[in-house]
This record gives structure tokens, C-alpha cells and sequence, in this order.
């Protein structure tokens, strides 16, 4: 009996250990609209852990959200795709998300 609580516990903790990792890699970033119109969605890609997803949905013009990029990888170099509501594309290739807590898109 106590051989299995040891067990189930030693589990536990490695599952815990392994999420705090996977937390840790997890990269949170302000992006700031100064387009000048409304951004409809962000999308986000890394080359390095070819991860690739939406990070934000719509943003107003002059407005900040934080976004979470959390492929898990711990990669910190990503490219942004920014369309924007008259169907225009802005792109950032190689924002390195680990040194930024800001990012505007022009």
C-alpha cells in the first residue's frame, strides 16, 4: 500500500514538474493596433517549431490585447499575419516575442 501512494505521488509531481515547463514556454505579447483601421484576426507561425495558429480574433484601430502564443516549444521567434477589415495583409517576419512585451502593428 504505502509503495503505491509513493508511486501515485512521485506521478503526480512529475506531471506538475512537466506542465510548469510547458507554462514556462508559453510566450504573452501586447499587441497594439496603429493601422489605422480595424485588424479582423493575428495569425502567428514560427519556423522554428513550425507551430502555426491564430493568436487574436478582431482588434479596433488604437486598441491593444495581450495574446498568448503557446505552441509549447519555447521558440521566440515568430511571424505575424495581421488582415485587416478592407482585406489588406500586414506582415512582421522575426518578432522575437521573448525579448518584446509590445508590439505594434503599422
Amino acid at each position: 500500500m504505502i509503495r503505491h501512494l509513493t508511486t501515485l505521488l512521485l506521478t503526480a509531481a512529475v506531471l506538475t514538474a512537466a506542465i510548469g515547463v510547458a507554462q514556462a514556454f508559453d510566450r504573452r505579447i501586447r499587441i497594439k493596433n496603429e493601422t489605422g483601421q480595424a485588424i479582423v484576426s493575428i495569425q502567428a507561425g514560427s519556423s522554428e517549431s513550425g507551430w502555426s495558429g491564430e493568436v487574436l480574433g478582431s482588434l479596433p484601430a488604437g486598441k491593444a490585447a495581450m495574446a498568448t502564443i503557446d505552441d509549447g516549444s519555447g521558440a521566440c521567434t515568430y511571424d505575424f499575419t495581421a488582415k485587416l477589415a478592407d482585406g489588406g495583409v500586414r506582415q512582421a517576419r522575426g518578432v522575437n516575442v521573448c525579448d518584446l512585451s509590445v508590439y505594434a502593428i503599422k
